[in-house]
Formats: C-alpha cells, sequence, structure tokens
C-alpha cells in the first residue's frame, strides 16, 4: 500500500504538472491571435477564384447611370440591378468611390472610368452575394500592369498578414463594354468575422488632415439607414423624378466639399482650402500657394519654393536642399529637368516625402502614430474614422494604451500583435508602397484592436511597385529596408521603434528574406505574373475604357517583372551587408518606372508622368549605348550589379544564369506550355508549341533541363515555412491545444487519485 506520505508526493507532482502546463498557456505570446479553425463563407471561392474573372453587368436606366457620374464627388449611392456571374440582384446600391483619384477623374473630362462600391443590402435586408454584403471595384487607374494590387494582395497574403479577397472583373453597363477592374473585398464586418472568428473588437481606418478631403468613403458607408432617401429602380417613374439622398444635389460635376472645410458654405461644392488663394470666390479647388498660380493649364506644377524660375513643369529640386550646388551630382545631366539618382542627402531616403500631403507629419492627428498625451482630441485621425457602429469612448482607450506603450516599447506584445507588424512591413517594404502609413500621408491603413492587441491592416495597392514619391527608378530598387518610410523615422514610430529592438529587427529581416528566397528567387513570382498575364491579357486588349494602351500594358508588365528581380537583388544585398540598409544603395537597374503607371493614372493625368521617374541615365550599364526602355524586353537580369548577390540559378527567364533573347511574354506563354503537361515534362507536342513560340533547341533544352515552378505549390511552401501565420494559424492551434488538453487530463487523473485514496487506510 501506498504510504500516506508517498500519496502525497504523487499527487503533489501531479499538480504541479497541471498547473504547470496551464500557466504555460496563459504565457505564450498573446499575439497568436485566434485558437480555432474559422470556417470561410461561400465568397471566398464562388466570387474570388484566382482562375476565373468575374462577370459582372450593372443594368440602371441610361439617364439615372449618367446622372451618377457627373455627381461622382457626391458619392451618393443609386439604385441598380447587378447580375454576378449569371446571378442577378436587384435594387442593389452603386457609387463612385475614391479620395484623390477620384478628385482627378471629376477634373478629367476625357474618362468617367470610376472605381465603385457596391451594397447589396442598401436597400434589401439581408441580401448578399454569397455572403458578401460590400464589393469595391478598382478602376487601375495609376497602374498600367493592371496588376500592382493584385500582386501585393498576393504577396501580403503568401506572409500570414490577413488581407482582403480579390479578384479581376469585366464590367459591362446594361450590357455594353466598360471595363476590366479589380474586384476587392472591403475591410468591414465580413472580412473581420472571416479573419477573426467574430466582430468583437474594433475597427478604424486613419486618414490624416493632409488626405482626409473629400474622402466620403467612411462617411457614406457608416450612416444609418434611415438616413438614406435613395433613388428606388422604379420602372414605371421617369428617372428624372426620382428622389436623392438629403444632402445637396450638385449636377455640375465640381468637387464637392469635404468635411470639416468651409462647413458654412452649403453650396456642396469643394471650397479653396484655408490659405490657398482665398480671395478667389469661385468655390472651386485653387492651386496651392506659390505652385506656379499663373499657369492655367490644370496640371500639377511646381510645388513652393522648388525651381520656379523653371517653366517647363517638371519637378526639380527643392531650392533649400543643395541649391548652391549646381553640379551634375545635384541635377539630371540629361537636361529634362529630371532629378537623377543623386538627390540632395537631407530628402529622406531621396523620395519624396514631402512633396505631397501636409507636410512632414503637421496635420497627422494621430494616424501617424505618434504619442501626443491621452487627450482623445488629439487622435481624431484615427477615433472619427471607427468602422464598427458599436465602438465607443470606451474603445479608444485601447488605441491609447497601445500607442503609449510603442512610445516607450515597454511590454509592447501585450498591445500590439508585433509579428503581424512586422510581417506587414516587410511586404510593404519590399514593395516600395509609399502611399500608406510611411509617408506623410499616414493612410491607406486599417487598425483592428481585438481584447486590446492592435493589428494592422493591408488596403489600396494601387500606387504600390514604387508608384508614389519614389523618385528615380534606382532610388526605388534601392529603398532602404532599414529606413523604409519616405519622410522621418520619428514619424512613423509603428516601423521605427520596432525596427529599434534587435529580436525585432532580425525577424523583419527574416521574412524579407523570405519574400526573396520563397517569393521572387523560386519563381513564384514570375509564374504568378504569367498567370495572370494569360488570365487577363484578352480582357486589357479589349477594356472599352482603358487608361493605357495594350502596347503600354506589355511594355508595364515586362518592367514589373525586371522591378520585382531587381528590388529582391538589393534587398539580398543589404541583408548581407554588401549594400547599405539605412539610406539609398547603388544597385543597377533598367526598370522604367513611368511605363509601370504612376499616380495621377493613364494619359499623363495631372502632368504626373512628367516628373521624376523616367529611365536614368546612369543606372543601367557603363555602356551609355544600351537604351533602358526598348520595344522588347530581355528576360530580367538578377546580377544587375557588382554589389549583388549571386543569380537567381532557378528563375524562368533567367535562363539558368543564362541571358535569353526571348521577350518575357513569349517566355511566359512558354512557361504555361510546359506546365500544361500533367507532370511538367517537354513532350515531342509541346516541343512543337514551343517551337512555334519562337524558342530555339537550346532554349528548350535549358528549360527542359530547368524545374519549373508552379505557383500554388510554392505559394502553399512559402505559407508553410513561415512559423505564424496570422489569425488561422494551425500550428499556434494544435500547440495550445495540446497543452490544454494535457492540463486537463493530468488535473482529471490527480482527482481521481485522490479520490481512490481518500477512502483507504494509510501506513503510517
Amino acid at each position: 500500500m501506498i504510504s500516506n506520505k508517498h500519496f502525497n508526493k504523487l499527487v503533489s507532482i501531479l499538480m504541479i504538472i497541471a498547473v504547470s502546463f496551464s500557466l504555460i498557456l496563459i504565457a505564450l505570446p498573446k499575439s497568436s491571435t485566434s485558437t480555432t479553425y474559422i470556417e470561410q463563407p461561400d465568397y471566398v471561392t464562388t466570387i474570388f477564384d484566382d482562375d476565373k474573372v468575374i462577370e459582372i453587368n450593372i443594368e440602371m436606366d441610361e439617364t439615372a447611370w449618367q446622372e451618377m457620374l457627373d455627381n461622382a464627388s457626391a458619392e451618393e449611392y443609386t439604385a441598380a440591378n447587378i447580375t454576378v456571374n449569371g446571378t442577378t440582384y436587384n435594387n442593389v446600391a452603386i457609387r463612385p468611390k475614391g479620395n484623390s483619384s477620384l478628385s482627378q477623374l471629376v477634373m478629367d473630362d476625357t474618362t468617367d472610368r470610376y472605381s465603385f462600391k457596391i451594397k447589396f443590402d442598401e436597400y434589401v435586408d439581408g441580401q448578399t452575394l454569397d455572403g458578401l454584403s460590400k464589393l469595391v471595384l478598382n478602376n487601375n487607374m495609376s497602374d498600367a500592369t493592371y496588376m500592382k494590387e493584385y500582386l501585393s494582395y498576393k504577396l501580403l497574403e503568401s506572409l500570414g498578414v490577413p488581407t482582403p479577397e480579390c479578384a479581376y472583373a469585366h464590367i459591362t453597363v446594361n450590357g455594353e463594354e466598360w471595363g476590366l477592374y479589380l474586384a476587392v473585398e472591403p475591410i468591414e464586418e465580413e472580412f473581420i468575422a472571416r479573419n477573426y472568428g467574430s466582430t468583437d473588437g474594433n475597427l478604424y481606418k486613419p486618414e490624416s488632415d493632409s488626405v482626409a478631403m473629400g474622402n466620403k468613403d467612411n462617411q457614406n458607408d457608416m450612416k444609418d439607414k434611415t438616413d438614406f432617401n435613395p433613388k428606388q429602380i422604379d420602372q414605371s417613374q421617369d428617372s428624372s423624378n426620382n428622389t436623392t439622398s438629403s444632402s445637396t444635389q450638385n449636377s455640375s460635376n465640381q468637387m464637392q466639399t469635404p468635411p470639416n472645410m468651409n462647413n458654412g458654405d452649403t453650396s456642396g461644392q469643394m471650397q479653396t482650402p484655408p490659405d490657398m488663394n482665398n480671395g478667389d470666390t469661385s468655390g472651386q479647388m485653387q492651386v496651392p500657394p506659390n505652385m506656379n498660380n499663373g499657369d492655367a493649364s490644370g496640371q500639377m506644377q511646381v510645388p513652393p519654393n522648388m525651381n520656379n524660375e523653371d517653366n517647363s513643369n517638371q519637378m526639380q529640386i527643392p531650392s533649400d536642399m543643395s541649391n548652391e550646388d549646381s553640379s551634375s551630382e545635384s541635377q539630371s545631366s540629361d537636361n529634362t529637368g529630371n532629378i537623377s539618382n543623386e538627390l540632395p542627402a537631407n530628402m529622406p531616403n531621396g523620395m519624396g516625402g514631402g512633396m505631397m500631403g501636409g507636410g512632414m507629419g503637421g496635420n497627422s492627428n494621430g494616424a501617424d502614430l505618434v504619442w501626443n498625451g491621452d487627450d482623445i482630441s488629439n487622435y481624431s485621425a484615427i477615433f472619427d474614422n471607427a468602422i464598427f457602429k458599436t465602438t465607443d469612448s470606451d474603445d479608444y482607450t485601447k488605441i491609447l494604451d497601445m500607442i503609449e506603450h510603442l512610445d516607450s516599447m515597454e511590454d509592447i506584445e501585450s498591445y500590439l500583435d508585433v509579428d503581424e507588424v512586422l510581417r506587414y512591413f516587410a511586404a510593404n517594404t519590399f514593395l516600395v508602397n509609399l502611399d500608406s502609413y510611411v509617408s506623410n500621408m499616414n493612410h491607406n491603413y486599417y487598425l483592428y484592436e481585438n481584447n486590446g492587441i492592435v493589428s494592422i491592416l493591408p488596403w489600396d495597392y494601387n500606387l504600390s511597385f514604387a508608384g508614389f514619391q519614389a523618385g528615380s527608378a534606382s532610388n526605388a530598387i534601392n529603398f532602404p529596408i532599414d529606413s523604409p518610410v519616405s519622410d522621418s523615422l520619428e514619424d512613423n514610430p509603428l516601423i521605427a521603434n520596432l525596427l529599434e529592438v534587435d529580436e525585432y529587427k532580425e525577424l523583419y529581416h527574416q521574412y524579407l528574406n523570405d519574400i526573396v528566397e520563397n517569393f521572387i528567387n523560386n519563381g513564384t513570382y514570375e509564374t504568378l505574373i504569367a498567370k495572370t498575364d494569360s488570365l487577363i491579357s484578352d480582357y486589357v486588349k479589349n477594356d472599352a475604357t482603358a487608361f493605357y494602351t495594350f502596347d503600354e500594358y506589355e511594355d508595364a508588365v515586362s518592367n514589373l517583372l525586371t522591378f520585382g528581380y531587381d528590388r529582391a537583388t538589393s534587398i539580398a544585398a543589404q541583408l548581407d551587408g554588401t549594400q547599405p540598409s539605412t539610406s539609398t544603395g547603388t544597385i543597377e537597374t533598367t526598370v522604367y518606372l513611368t511605363a509601370m503607371g504612376q499616380q495621377g493614372g493613364g494619359n499623363d493625368k495631372a502632368g504626373m508622368n512628367n516628373m521624376v521617374n523616367k529611365p536614368d541615365n546612369n543606372t543601367t550599364t557603363t555602356d551609355n549605348s544600351n537604351s533602358t526602355n526598348t520595344d522588347s524586353f530581355t528576360a530580367p537580369s538578377n546580377n544587375t550589379s557588382e554589389n549583388a548577390s549571386a543569380p537567381m540559378n532557378n528563375s524562368p527567364g533567367n535562363m539558368g544564369g543564362n541571358s535569353s533573347n526571348l521577350d518575357p511574354t513569349v517566355m511566359m506563354q512558354a512557361m504555361q506550355i510546359i506546365q500544361s503537361s500533367e507532370d511538367g515534362t517537354i513532350t515531342d507536342s509541346i516541343k512543337d508549341e514551343l517551337l512555334n513560340l519562337g524558342l530555339t533547341e537550346d532554349d528548350i533544352t535549358q528549360l527542359s533541363s530547368m524545374e519549373l515552378p508552379n505557383q500554388d505549390s510554392n505559394m502553399q511552401d512559402f505559407k508553410n515555412n513561415n512559423l505564424a501565420m496570422g489569425p488561422n494559424n494551425t500550428s499556434s492551434n494544435n500547440t495550445s491545444l495540446i497543452i490544454t488538453l494535457s492540463s486537463i487530463a493530468l488535473l482529471i487523473i490527480a482527482i481521481l487519485v485522490v479520490s481512490l485514496f481518500k477512502k483507504r487506510k494509510y501506513i503510517s
């Protein structure tokens, strides 16, 4: 029989083990997120299918449609019947959407290709698109590749960042061709429920004062339905009798009044911002002070004090930035007026951080997440843009707690999902996505707070791949990974303060290396581009409202491919120390940024394409006879500099490190033909197809010796290689479950032992 002494020891040991397991469970990082599998709604597979283009037909009275377009700046919902992939949804709400892109299109009388937002349940309670109540249709205005936003989301998704679903959509209006858009899942209730299992937390979309002008995207969608008097579809009613919303109807096609700007004026037109040509009473947006006001062309002029004597309308080097030096180091030597690679040292990263928006964080109102005391009013850019109606002032304190601890970095993981944030910024840095948190604009991101822990969520990547404030192609390719902002690190504490912690910086570098090795070098990136091109190229060719020609699209895709390889080369060199990581490096590139699309859209909208993104004269080779922009691009080289890392030997298009004269489009087609075979081998019939494409026997021999990547498997491998996969982390799920069950089992055993022996007599 067991002695009382030994029995007590046994029970004590079992209890200690059980409690220890329980404490381990409690001590697991709070940022490991959910512990259960979240069932995905139907729309994830039925609507957002990477292998198909969504077919959407908008049915609306012609007069009502044109009236909505003519008053696009009002962003008011109008009713329509919308057919999606053959299924018709009646009385669906649709409106134009956007911020700066919407304003630019309103002022452009050559196109009505607006982005749209659709609400399926605005007029019909409970109506959804296979579980999705809202859908965004983006017009690809500033993207000649049509792929920037799509590829960005795929990269973020592969890193385990909660990411909106997206797919291409072919739009027709009353059966007539309209164009190829990108359909995107909004970051709202359904997105949060899909990624986090519930909507118990609080969601914010920060917008600093410098970019909040004219942005009604949040305000319109947060109104109660009772606030609307929508234009319902009534076949028996003349469209001219349709009622409008309670806001003032304006049919002048002029920009409307943004919130808190000249609110005393009820004309509904955008008023002159403070101190901006206030003497003009026309109500139309005026040119900012000192910005070539005498020019009436409507194109963006030279910012104040930036070589205003130059009448070329091209962006010059700011007057306070090495003005006394007129040598070729400070100005481009091609006499075009464009800024060269050698931008002044005091211009952050060589980027245009202070050229757009409200200045260096001066009008942030909390969107930069800089700690400014515990007064809630100092963070209006966050709290005025809460998405959920259930969010109240009590919830604000959780965001304030995060910002305060971000400032001190004390116990930061109890307030911030650090791992998720680092993944987000690794992708953002690779993409040189400056139209985001990391510029003085401090926008195009969401904050989601749940149980006191805050995550950052991605949004709006049409200007990724250096489409905004990037300067030259060389600056973009060499954008520094450890100073990944366009203004100053102190104004961007969400990334700057994390990088000051060695552990976090090392993890951030690991995610950057994952992108280089598992997204670029293994061929996933190129295969994804090839697959996407195969899916959409015919739609692009026939796009009725396109901002770019099909030839421009093909040129843009070629540059996009080169950008990925050159950017990976630069990041690899920064990681191994052969290139600087806090300032602009010297990796050479043949990328032509403007060809890929820039802010302002196609057809030189707003004169943006005349700025600084033409090919660099001194960045390609030492042989000046080599052009940086030709009609036919060879496959991108992965070893573009003496300081570059080793070539990516298995990348399609690189042909095992040997140069190929094939156009990248032909190479993409060749890859698709090979991958169409059952096992990827080159049979006689496939060889004939490759020869018909223009490949030589040598090309085919090289291809046959390569293991061509499979995009889906590579993406899955990339995900599996990363330990923490965001909200749906099955690895942490299993660990937590095992520990929990073990603890329960041990406690049960201990209780049974006590119950079994308490009735017995023990030997003393």
